[in-house]
């Protein structure tokens, strides 16, 4: 009998942040980060929209209120592209 070899795991897909505040978005990335995942940012609705259409992500966190495209907004692009993708919104 021999020895299993060590499967490689692949790391999960990055979690997203998406908020308007640079110290909110800095305090949730800080936190997840912390826990062991990987986050990626955006500023804002288009931002992440931009990022999702060129990566993938594991889950988006958002603020609802933004300037511009608002947190339910995006939600309502992202069901479009991505209808299975978890996002939470937070205010």
């Amino acid at each position: 009998m021999t020895p299993s070899s060590p499967r490689a795991e692949t790391p999960p897909p990055p979690l997203m942040v998406v908020d308007d505040d640079p110290g909110q978005r800095r305090l949730l990335e800080g936190f997840l980060t912390s826990q062991g995942f990987s986050v990626h940012t955006a500023t804002g609705g288009e931002e992440a929209l931009d990022w999702l259409a060129r990566e993938s992500v594991g889950m988006v966190v958002s603020d609802v209120r933004m300037p511009g495209m608002t947190g339910l907004e995006m939600l309502r692009r992202i069901r479009k592209s991505h209808p299975h993708l978890p996002v939470l919104l937070v205010t």
